[in-house]
């Protein structure tokens, strides 16, 4: 692929460079729970393996190929011990049944079914194996960064989340040996295979992957006022929009990294204490500062 341009804007996964230029190699660098096929768009497993959906009767979906199936229903109601929005105090889930004294319903309940393998068989780019802490960071921070009780607040992430409120209807962790997720949404499309593609909640911030430990460092800088994830918040607070490849930020990520090892630093501990492990942490900080020394 030709392109005129390389490290057009700061690259971080959160709130990074959204060039193509920019966005061509952090793709083919990158995993994802689907992709989709170059001739037809619709999606098939990558890292996921098989998904269901289900949808309220009347809606025009289908499926045409045989990794997802579809059924229809009347009605779909979400559960109360869905997981609904996220608080930045206590670092913890609000389910549905707290967020809403009625019950609510979706239009579309697409349930994700990871490979039985999936946490002994995919590491990351540091040796590191993918585990929950992945899923549970990637989920928390898009919701994390739009509140404002939050040491990561940012406006432009405020606007995100509001949108993404006006679909999104809470989400079930229903086993995670192997990893299966179902997502309630009023969202729909024709095609399923679409559908179960953006309820895949895999790791992925939008700019990049995401696995806890690299974002660690960057969280620590941002709530440090040192750096900032996003340009509207680096331009408002005049720092250092936040780069993961190059420039001033890598010393400062760098020296973050050093501190959240001394620390065996877990973040949003309140609720990922339940999926990362003090050793998972140390051997993660370990990985990654042998990596980037290298």
């Amino acid at each position: 692929i030709a392109q005129p341009g390389l490290l057009v804007d700061p690259w971080n996964p959160v709130a990074g460079s959204n060039w193509i230029y920019d966005s061509m190699p952090i793709r083919a660098t990158a995993d994802l729970g689907f992709m989709p096929d170059p001739y037809t768009g619709l999606y098939w497993p990558w890292r996921a393996e098989s998904a269901t959906v289900v949808v309220q009767e009347g809606l025009p979906v289908g499926n045409t190929l045989d990794w997802v199936e579809v059924s229809f229903q009347p009605e779909i109601a979400v559960p109360a011990e869905a997981w609904y929005d996220f608080d930045a105090v206590s670092q913890k889930w609000i389910t549905v049944g707290e967020a809403f004294t009625t019950t609510q319903t979706a239009l579309t309940k697409v349930t994700v079914t990871y490979p039985a393998d999936l946490w002994t068989t995919v590491t990351w780019h540091d040796g590191s194996p993918i585990t929950m802490g992945d899923f549970m960071m990637s989920m928390i921070i898009g919701f994390d960064r739009a509140k404002p009780e939050s040491p990561l607040y940012d406006e432009s992430a405020a606007s995100l989340l509001e949108a993404f409120f006006g679909h999104f209807k809470g989400l079930v962790i229903e086993s995670t040996d192997p990893l299966v997720i179902t997502t309630y949404d009023d969202y729909w499309s024709l095609d399923a295979e679409y559908l179960a593609a953006t309820s895949t909640w895999w790791p992925s911030c939008g700019y990049g992957p995401c696995s806890w430990h690299t974002l660690v460092p960057g969280v620590k800088a941002e709530a440090a006022g040192q750096l900032a994830f996003s340009a509207d918040k680096a331009d408002a607070a005049a720092v250092e929009w936040m780069s993961f490849v190059a420039g001033p930020s890598i010393e400062v990520l760098y020296t973050q990294l050093m501190t959240a090892t001394a620390e065996a630093f877990i973040p949003y501990s309140p609720t990922m204490n339940a999926y990362v492990t003090a050793e998972e942490a140390a051997l993660r900080y370990e990985n990654l500062g042998q990596w980037v020394r290298e």
